[in-house]
């Protein structure tokens, strides 16, 4: 399964575990296009259909800009309730990383002289897509008669949370030298 159109890993990571949905530009617009794409052309890959249908439900809700789906509407409920507007991007991202690394030559990210290993349990992540799935599903019907509220915010922090612990980055290798010095002063 070799894509010759995958997006640098480290970039991914820095999508992944950076700091989505503020201050929305061009750059953003690329990412969520690339991450959508990516997850339409695996169709045949589970996690990559759960992050897509993630994308397509995100859509109807409501919570982000109709035009820029991949921005928070800050005149609507978006902007109160934001971690369930930004769970649905999250999850894709997510499942495009995971799929990205499961491509890749190699399990690990180089960056400089870093190399930090990826991994992930498979089975955990799915499950929790499909979780995901089932409350952006519910949701839809939910908000057809009901407005959002604090549970359902936090009832998609707890997902968000569930998220972040599927895929781990881990420091595998760094050599005590000047370049190591110099990131505890660049921080």
């Amino acid at each position: 399964m070799k894509n010759t159109n995958l997006k640098r890993p480290f970039q991914l990571a820095k999508d992944v575990f950076g700091s989505a949905n503020k201050n929305m530009g061009s750059h953003e617009e690329l990412s969520y296009q690339d991450t959508k794409s990516f997850l339409l052309a695996h169709q045949d890959i589970r996690i990559a259909k759960l992050g897509y249908t993630c994308l397509e439900l995100n859509e109807g809700l409501g919570l982000c800009h109709i035009d820029r789906p991949w921005a928070i509407n800050p005149e609507g409920d978006g902007a109160r309730y934001h971690w369930v507007a930004l769970l649905a991007q999250d999850a894709a991202i997510k499942s495009h990383f995971y799929l990205t690394a499961a491509f890749s030559p190699q399990p690990y990210l180089e960056y400089g002289q870093l190399r930090i290993l990826v991994s992930c349990d498979v089975e955990r992540l799915e499950m929790a897509l499909q979780r995901v799935v089932s409350f952006l599903q519910n949701l839809v019907h939910f908000l057809s008669v009901n407005r959002l509220n604090q549970a359902i915010n936090t009832q998609a922090k707890d997902l968000l949370d569930d998220l972040k612990k599927l895929i781990v980055l881990t420091l595998d290798e760094i050599p005590i030298d000047q370049h190591a010095l110099d990131l505890f002063r660049s921080g």
